[in-house]
């Protein structure tokens, strides 16, 4: 109803004279093609993707097998015993061990809880002295009593470890044979003690100097 009525207000105008023109002079469907607007005859269609074109066919070309020139064959290495290195090389001796230097263990002297080396030694050797004075006598000769000598003598005497006199000596004389003899004969009338334990290690003997004094007074 309304495209009628627009129509019909369309030709009552000043321009239904060119309409007139126009119908007469153009086909009645242009005419009608130009008045109504476009949009009501046109109706969307959608068309789909063309199909996609077929693959390419491919020519396959019958390869022939191309002859292969056949070499001669080349004799192979005739193995010999001459050709053979029997010889075997001696594998190296190992290398000896390394000694390897460990850490010495240090030794600790054991802990005396006695008297020392020098102690024991010291008091032998004041027993050896205090026992000849013990045993000395003045000499009781004719000639000790009419010369009546007096001095000292010096003693070197040597005992084994046992106590044994090895030896006796006057090391420094009294300028009196008869204080002289009179020492040695003191000295090889002795009992001596062996030695302590401990005492002059690796000695088998030792020396030992004694002085003996003789005086008048001792002749009771």
């Amino acid at each position: 109803m309304d495209f009628f009525y627009k129509f019909r207000q369309f030709l009552s105008g000043p321009p239904a004279v060119i309409v007139a023109i126009v119908i007469i002079t153009t086909p009645i469907s242009k005419v009608v093609e130009r008045m109504l607007p476009k949009d009501l005859f046109e109706i969307p269609v959608t068309l789909n993707d063309p199909p996609p074109p077929p693959p390419p066919k491919l020519e396959t070309q019958e390869i022939k097998p191309q002859p292969v020139e056949q070499q001669p064959m080349q004799p192979a290495d005739v193995i010999t015993r001459d050709s053979v290195v029997t010889e075997v090389k001696p594998a190296p001796p190992p290398e000896p061990p390394r000694q390897i230097d460990l850490p010495r263990a240090v030794e600790v002297a054991p802990v005396r809880t006695g008297p020392s080396v020098v102690q024991m030694q010291a008091g032998y050797e004041s027993i050896i002295l205090g026992y000849i004075e013990s045993i000395k006598r003045y000499p009781t000769s004719r000639e000790a009593r009419s010369q009546r000598p007096q001095g000292k003598v010096a003693l070197l005497l040597e005992i084994g470890r046992d106590g044994s006199l090895k030896s006796v000596s006057v090391s420094r004389s009294s300028d009196s044979i008869i204080l002289d003899n009179a020492a040695l004969a003191t000295a090889r009338q002795g009992r001596y003690p062996p030695f302590p334990a401990d005492a002059y290690p690796g000695q088998a003997t030792h020396r030992f100097s004694v002085t003996l004094e003789f005086n008048v007074q001792q002749e009771n």
